[in-house]
């Protein structure tokens, strides 16, 4: 049976190795009201309609809104096909900022 992590009790530390893997929800979750520049973070279901990438995916045949985003994604980097698509998608999440901290 796995251990807890060792924790330095007085500064809250942990001193074991450790991973925290979050997905797309919490992204939009910590920000509801966007990126710094009020730019909706999409979660995995809804991120081919929010980014607004429904025309482009099903004029070039790789998909639509109800497409699973990673799976198109894949396949446009690994074919080398539709690079104009995955230079757009690319774009999107180059664009983004975290938004500024609580002050």
């Amino acid at each position: 049976m796995p251990s807890l992590p060792a924790i330095a009790l007085k500064s809250g530390v942990i001193l074991s190795p450790h991973v925290l893997i979050l997905g797309a929800g919490a992204s939009a979750a910590t920000c509801p009201n966007g990126d710094r520049n009020g730019v909706r973070l999409p979660v995995m279901k809804d991120l081919i309609s929010v980014v607004g990438l429904d025309d482009l995916l099903t004029k070039a045949g790789c998909g639509d809104s109800t497409s699973n985003f990673e799976d198109v994604y894949d396949s446009l980097s690994r074919s080398g096909e539709h690079p104009d698509v995955l230079n757009e998608l690319e774009r999107y999440f180059a664009a983004l900022a975290l938004p500024d901290g609580e002050r």
